[in-house]
């Protein structure tokens, strides 16, 4: 029995020349992809039971690390909490994805992200 682990899912651009982030929670009972989908001015916050291997735009998974069991629970609270940013014109799925791993501190991986945030040159 594994533990559960936290990735960051990186798609190709859905819209225009960014890529697509997402979080995917992986137990050995369920994943789950956490995601806004969408362009300005309406992202929705979609939560999907899936794998991201079972998309064909699958560019590749950064592992975030393995959470407790208990973790899970705080996990799925702070992206329900999570704010959609439709007012602002440079907010996206990649700012959705660094809000969430700043709120669960994995200032690392934030790291790597923020020096990848931004269009596909």
């Amino acid at each position: 029995m594994g533990h559960p682990s936290l990735f960051v899912a990186i798609y190709q651009p859905r819209y225009g020349n960014f890529q697509h982030w997402a979080l995917h929670l992986h137990t050995d009972h369920e994943d789950l992809i956490f995601e806004v989908d969408g362009e300005h001015p309406s992202f929705t916050k979609v939560t999907s039971p899936a794998k991201p291997t079972d998309s064909n735009t699958l560019i590749e998974t950064l592992w975030v690390g393995e959470i407790g069991i208990p973790d899970i629970a705080t996990l799925k609270q702070i992206v329900d909490e999570a704010r959609v940013d439709n007012e602002t014109l440079d907010w996206d799925c990649q700012e959705f994805v660094l809000e969430i791993l700043e709120a669960l501190d994995y200032a690392e991986i934030k790291q790597i992200l923020k020096s990848r945030r931004g269009p596909i040159l």
